[in-house]
């Protein structure tokens, strides 16, 4: 692929986005006893109960994340969802990395393809801080702000056949020409074959503007391609919440891509953009199989570029850290 060929294309229609209900393939784990504790437990206990198995030190990055989450026993809740309107877009492709950099009038972020012939990504890990939402900069009047919304998507996935996603949604409010809330959800996603993902709220974990959160989605457990671990985790008030995510007949949970990106919603210029400073994702880890980590220096780079200007761009820093800068 040429250096600056976009990865996907959006050409949503107004019929394109249906609310697509999702929920039918979650379902909650049973809840952990009151004297629970993650680091004392066999892995067969921790996936009972809702909780990634906990990784060997062959893999340093993916168990420098669980140990991160479960170093203190966090508060088990049990997981509500309410679907939200299903997302027009094709799936990107595995794009073979030619190039270090590609461009996407709405993503940015990295792309991470499995390494080895047969093999598939099995695991994902990232955490992030949630940033605030600002209007545009064509929001801005001589006389105070546009009155509207705006949000903007950060979230990491492994794709494949059957796509598996989490993240969070920010958004910004005006009204009477001034800024009157600034909110953020969770919410998980999926898409199986088709050019959607549906997606669902999880509201029963409640976040906002400047939590730390961190992610991970897995198998259940090795050898069982049919169910997966989908997990958040508020590290500021030690809250957690999984589901165990069902793919469809003869799609298996596994991929070949792990993304972590940001999203931002179609517009027609750069000073129609909704606005952020910078998105942090730390921790971030993917693999397959119990003995092997991906590296993340082995990354496309995807910058957001509308028109002629750069929206936002993103750089790697250490091993397990993706940067992504608005402008």
């Amino acid at each position: 692929m040429a250096e600056g060929q976009p990865t996907t294309q959006y050409q949503a229609s107004s019929n394109e986005n249906p609310t697509q209900d999702i929920i039918p393939t979650l379902r909650a784990f049973e809840p952990p006893p009151k004297d629970f504790d993650p680091l004392k437990e066999k892995n067969s206990v921790l996936v009972k109960h809702g909780c990634p198995a906990r990784p060997g030190p062959n893999t340093p990055l993916r168990l420098a994340a669980w140990d991160r989450v479960f170093s203190r026993v966090p508060s088990f809740i049990t997981p509500t969802f309410s679907p939200l309107p299903s997302v027009p877009r094709p799936p990107l492709p595995d794009i073979p990395l030619l190039t270090s950099i590609a461009y996407d009038p709405a993503l940015c972020g990295v792309l991470l393809p499995v390494p080895a012939s047969g093999a598939e990504t099995e695991y994902i890990y990232g955490a992030w801080t949630i940033p605030k939402a600002y209007p545009p900069k064509s929001a801005h009047t001589a006389t105070g702000l546009t009155n509207g919304t705006w949000s903007f998507k950060i979230w990491m996935e492994i794709d494949g056949v059957y796509t598996k996603r989490i993240g969070t949604t920010q958004q910004v409010t005006v009204s009477g020409g001034r800024i009157t809330s600034q909110t953020a959800y969770v919410w998980v996603g999926s898409r199986s074959g088709g050019t959607t993902v549906s997606e669902a709220q999880i509201t029963s974990l409640s976040v906002g503007p400047g939590d730390v959160m961190a992610f991970a989605i897995c198998q259940t457990q090795t050898g069982t391609p049919d169910g997966g671990l989908v997990t958040a985790h508020n590290i500021g008030d030690s809250t957690f919440t999984s589901t165990q995510m069902f793919a469809t007949a003869n799609s298996p949970f596994i991929g070949t891509v792990a993304r972590w990106m940001v999203e931002l919603p179609p517009a027609a210029t750069y000073e129609d953009s909704v606005q952020f400073g910078s998105v942090i994702m730390w921790g971030c880890a993917a693999g397959y199989g119990n003995e092997h980590q991906m590296q993340l220096s082995d990354s496309l780079l995807i910058n957001t570029k509308r028109g002629d200007k750069i929206v936002s761009s993103v750089s790697l820093k250490e091993n397990d850290m993706v940067v992504i800068s608005g402008q």
